[in-house]
């Protein structure tokens, strides 16, 4: 007697569920397969990222992390949060820049 397997194939699924796993399947993020349901080019597939590598302290680590769980109406990560305070620096003048970064030196 022939074992059946717990596997579903992408076959068996309904369209949507198939543009989902095939979204997944290529790395893209749940923002792109809701714009893709909607027929709508994303933003998000056009955008190309890149990893860097950096040293913080453990109190930094967490302070990010702590930062990243504020948001109750969205998912924010760790990247978001340094996004965010990037953004936040660019909006600031030279002089005032310059006085955040002698803060943390």
């Amino acid at each position: 007697m022939a074992k059946k397997s717990n596997f579903v194939l992408d076959d068996d699924l309904p369209d949507v569920q198939r543009d989902e796993v095939e979204a997944f399947k290529a790395g893209v993020n749940d923002t792109t397969v809701r714009s893709f349901k909607k027929g709508e080019e994303s933003q998000a597939k056009k955008r190309v990222f890149e990893r860097y590598t950096f040293s913080l302290t453990s109190d930094l680590s967490r302070d990010i992390d702590k930062l990243s769980y504020m948001p109750r109406d969205f998912r924010a990560n760790r990247s978001d949060v340094i996004k965010a305070a990037v953004n936040l620096l660019n909006s600031l003048s030279k002089k005032e820049i310059i006085e955040h970064l002698r803060k943390v030196k």
